[in-house]
């Protein structure tokens, strides 16, 4: 009696805490593990999650699980094989349900996204305040070409820029619907597990000064300094949000394409912080 009303106790608690982690889902094993974690891909034979707090992906076979309660509430139960005893020493084998429709919610996940692929939306170069089409197509290829770089040392797969524009085309996304698509209409367009977005301001000042002299026709000299911004923000598949967000400013007197520097040094700091 002791160890019955010790086992309520625990479900009590269990269902509570269940019902209370609004934020997470909630795993169940066929060996009666209760997994607190968020799922954030199904394939056909296996089940995708992090735990709280955690970006490491962890991985599950399907056929290991009795269901999922999902934070939303729903519950996805899956198929298992049940007997049903007859004559003595006879036993008959019911199939397991045929599965239905997968709810929206499950399917993410698009399995055509690559794990670890990234693409470079088309970047905007604003050079003293104007867009400035020739600067914005060489800072997409600089980037993509940066990453293209990194990709064997950190396994990254890198979309090739003609396809990414060839892709967003073909979704009727053109440089005008490029300023309002979100991110999710870019990643189905794009189909890569990340989206690199990068913008880069630069402002040159000039200041004029008359050398000495005694006349006003003195000759004039005229100095001034670069200012670039480079902005940079990385989506991944969980939701619209930004995953890495950075800005940095770099003044200096002559105009020596600081954008590529300050460009590659963010870069490698985001890999660096997300251990990709």
């Amino acid at each position: 009696m002791k160890n019955l009303i010790t086992l309520f106790l625990v479900m009590c608690s269990v269902l509570a805490f269940a019902q209370g982690s609004t934020k997470n889902d909630i795993i169940f094993t066929k060996d009666g593990q209760l997994i607190q974690a968020k799922v954030v891909k199904v394939t056909a034979t296996t089940i995708s999650f992090n735990y709280p707090g955690e970006t490491v992906i962890n991985e599950v076979e399907k056929s290991a699980l009795e269901k999922i309660v999902f934070a939303s509430g729903r519950t996805q139960t899956f198929g298992k094989s049940a007997s049903t005893p007859t004559k003595k020493g006879e036993t008959v084998f019911v199939p397991a349900e045929k599965p239905g429709p997968i709810p929206k919610e499950e399917i993410f996940l698009n399995e055509r996204i690559e794990d670890m692929s990234i693409a470079v939306v088309p970047a905007s170069f604003n050079k003293n305040g104007n867009y400035s089409k020739e600067l914005s197509s060489e800072l997409s290829s600089y980037i993509t070409g940066y990453l293209a770089k990194k990709s064997a040392e950190h396994q990254l797969k890198i979309q090739d820029m003609t396809k990414t524009i060839r892709s967003l085309v073909d979704n009727g996304i053109g440089y005008q619907e490029l300023k309002s698509a979100s991110i999710s209409q870019l990643r189905n367009a794009l189909g890569t597990e990340f989206l690199l977005k990068i913008e880069v301001e630069e402002n040159q000042t000039k200041t004029t000064a008359k050398a000495g002299g005694f006349f006003d026709d003195a000759k004039e000299t005229v100095s001034g300094n670069t200012k670039t911004t480079v902005h940079l923000k990385v989506y991944g598949m969980e939701n619209d949000n930004e995953i890495h967000m950075a800005s940095m400013t770099y003044e200096q007197m002559k105009p020596t394409n600081n954008w590529q520097a300050l460009s590659g040094y963010m870069i490698d700091q985001f890999i660096a912080l997300k251990s990709l």
